[in-house]
This record gives structure tokens, sequence and C-alpha cells, in this order.
């Protein structure tokens, strides 16, 4: 089975970093994971590099798992993120497959 990440990186504004890592912590991954087509979740703080400040890794059961998510669920939650921090943050969303050794 050919693994699939859904990555979702973020800059976020320093008057809110608190508040936003609480609420990603304790409600928005956690619901994101709920919806069924995730076998869990990872978020990490970018310490090097040029790249944002977080990341969270979305490990979907497979690709079409991910855009049964992506074409239902995702606008809704993607919507209460917009309303909770997005004039505080930019979002870039990256969908990555393994590529298998050969």
């Amino acid at each position: 089975m050919t693994e699939v990440l859904y990555t979702v990186w973020y800059e976020v504004d320093a008057s809110v970093e608190s508040e936003w890592n609480s609420w990603m912590e304790s409600t928005h991954v956690p619901e994101v994971v709920k919806t069924g087509g995730f076998l869990g979740a990872k978020r990490y703080r970018v310490v090097e590099g040029l790249l944002s400040k977080y990341a969270t890794f979305y490990h979907a059961k497979d690709m079409k798992s991910l855009k049964s998510y992506l074409d239902g669920q995702a606008k809704e939650l993607r919507e209460e993120y917009r309303a909770k921090f997005g004039s505080k943050s930019k979002v870039t969303r990256v969908v990555l497959e393994e590529v298998p050794a050969t």
C-alpha cells in the first residue's frame, strides 16, 4: 500500500500563537482525524530552515479516503479555522505520496 500524507504548513502571528497551539492540539487536529479518513496525525514546529513555523502531517488511509475528506468535511473545518485564525495565519496544504524504493 502506498503511503499518503496530507501536510498542512502554518505561519502564525505571534499575537495568537499560544491560543492557536492550544486550539490545534485540543480541537482542530482531533476533529480532522475523527473524520475517518486518517490513521493519525503529528504536529511539528520548524526549528531550522526556510519553511513555515509549524506543520501537521496527517497519515491518510489511502488516496481515496483523502479525496473523500477534501471533497467533504474539509470545507467546514477549513471555514472554522479561517473564522478563528484566518487573519492571523497563512496556510499551505500539500499532499505527498510515497515513492517506493526501487
